[in-house]
């Protein structure tokens, strides 16, 4: 009897483990902000607005987002500085995510992924030179209420209104991808590191004042499924099996080669 080729069992082990793993990379989170296009009269002239958290549904985005106020605002509610604009200008004639004075979008990315990458586009409007839009991502619990209020005031609920505590745990607890003002669109695109019980954060938002605006629009998360960064029950069985196989492939090697 012909004896396996060795490179068949890596092969074998390879297939195996690549399920364990979750090898294919795949889709995590996106947002056009397209679908609004069937709630706003597309008159384009008006420039409707749909203020508050970016609804989801057939006629609203595609994924779930959070809102949250990040430093001390000017006026009004996380509310009133959040909206889907129908154009995001700067050529691009499609709804946006925007945000202002000090409030931003947020949503997160799950727990078990490895090899991320996170890409959108951005720009500032009407912003002076002290205001910036500002991107970055957070590893762990920001106390959001899963129900339908998604809002969380960091500033004043977490801090007291303290300014200085609010500006250090940003610098501090969060690592800062973007700071800027554009008056056009401009394209990112950033690694993001391994997800494991906790929970990836990205938020966006406004640093400046009251009607002073940060736009975003395509965010793409693309990542792999990491089950070994969370051990469960499955995947343990599987590379059990995997090793059994392997192990039985050997001994067969050796019992029938010439």
């Amino acid at each position: 009897m012909k004896s396996l080729n060795p490179s068949s069992t890596f092969f074998l082990l390879g297939i195996l483990l690549s399920i364990a793993h979750g090898a294919c990379a795949e889709i995590v989170f996106s947002e056009t902000f397209d679908n609004y296009d069937r709630i706003f009269n597309n008159r384009r002239k008006a420039d409707e607005k749909h203020y508050g958290l970016p609804r989801q549904g057939p006629k609203g985005s595609d994924e779930i987002w959070y809102g949250g106020r990040f430093e001390q605002p000017d006026n009004g509610t996380i509310n009133q500085d959040l909206a889907v604009q129908e154009i995001g200008g700067s050529g691009n004639w499609s709804p946006v995510g925007r945000f202002e004075d000090e409030a931003g979008l947020l949503f997160d990315i799950g727990t078990g992924y490895r090899d991320i990458t996170l890409s959108f586009d951005w720009r500032t409007y009407s912003a002076d030179p002290c205001d910036h839009l500002v991107a970055g991502y957070y590893i762990g619990d920001l106390g959001f209420d899963d129900g339908p209020n998604r809002f969380r005031d960091f500033y004043a609920d977490d801090f007291g209104g303290n300014h200085n505590a609010a500006v250090n745990w940003w610098d501090s607890e969060w690592t800062e991808l973007v700071r800027g003002r554009n008056n056009c669109f401009m394209h990112e695109s950033f690694t993001l590191p391994d997800t494991g019980k906790n929970k990836l954060w990205v938020a966006f938002w406004l640093d400046g004042g009251e009607c002073d605006y940060g736009k975003i629009d395509n965010i793409l998360v693309e990542a792999t499924t990491a089950p070994d960064l969370i051990p469960e029950p499955a995947t343990a069985l599987l590379l059990g099996f995997a090793g059994i196989l392997v192990s039985g492939i050997e001994s067969c090697r050796k019992r029938f080669r010439y």
